[in-house]
């Protein structure tokens, strides 16, 4: 079972961030990524970053839950066939639920918008198939982190 360490740093990678690299260029990365999608209409906002670091923090959380090995494996969940719907909708639904609990209240009390109620689905498509890409690219880590 990997750690929510090695998943932040799976993630990382995945979105071609080097381990050298500080957090706030890996986090303008992962939100490239995440407002990648085709399906957007909306222009790019301030609140973007804040948004795809939900959503970096939600595909983590269920990594490190294993909620994602059916996915990165391509295979059927214990649940049944792999639902995409699902998928999608869960990530997007744990990002919400962090940007409840981390910075809708802050935002209110500065006079800022509140985010949106919701998230739509296209937000975790990008990223999670950017991960299962590396990951078929790269199955297999040492100890020390490095492929072979």
């Amino acid at each position: 079972m990997a750690t929510e360490a090695q998943w932040r740093q799976l993630v990382r990678r995945a979105v071609g961030v080097p381990d050298l690299i500080g957090d706030q260029v890996a986090l303008a990365m992962v939100t490239d990524v995440v407002f990648s999608s085709e399906l957007q209409s909306q222009p790019r906002s301030d609140d973007d970053d804040v948004i795809a670091e939900a959503v970096w923090a939600a595909v983590v959380k269920l990594g490190a839950a294993e909620e994602l090995d059916a996915f990165l494996m391509e295979r059927s969940s214990r649940y049944g066939l792999l639902d995409w719907d699902w998928l999608y909708d869960r990530v997007v639904t744990d990002a919400r639920s962090a940007l409840d609990d981390v910075v809708a209240d802050a935002r209110y009390s500065f006079g800022l918008p509140r985010l949106p109620d919701s998230l739509p689905r296209w937000l975790a498509e990008p990223l999670l198939d950017r991960i299962r890409d590396f990951v078929k690219a790269h199955p297999f880590q040492d100890d020390a982190g490095r492929y072979f």
